[in-house]
């Protein structure tokens, strides 16, 4: 496994848990799933998530076909570090 390799398990693994614990996710999935599991503690704390989706994403980074899905979520959550790093994700300060 290469360095790169890492990097884009990374970045796919941080998007993930993010969108798992932080986003109420396309049609508000993710909230009604956690309002449904309040006691599944992983999906409300993002350092939890990101353990148990490291997981699952590394299976998936091994199966042929599936590892698109990594490259999506790892090109996803670039783009959204980068908005935020940037500021252009926030509206413009009124003056």
């Amino acid at each position: 496994m290469t360095h790169v390799d890492i990097l884009i398990l990374a970045l796919a693994t941080w998007r993930v848990s993010y969108l798992a614990v932080k986003e109420d996710a396309p049609f508000k999935l993710m909230k009604r799933f956690r309002e449904r599991h309040p006691d599944w503690g992983v999906f409300h704390c993002q350092y939890c998530a990101s353990v148990w989706v490291a997981v699952i994403m590394l299976a998936m980074w091994h199966i042929p076909y599936l590892n698109v899905i990594v490259y999506i979520f790892a090109i996803s959550g670039l783009c959204l570090m980068l908005a935020s790093y940037s500021g252009a994700n926030h509206p413009p300060q009124s003056e």
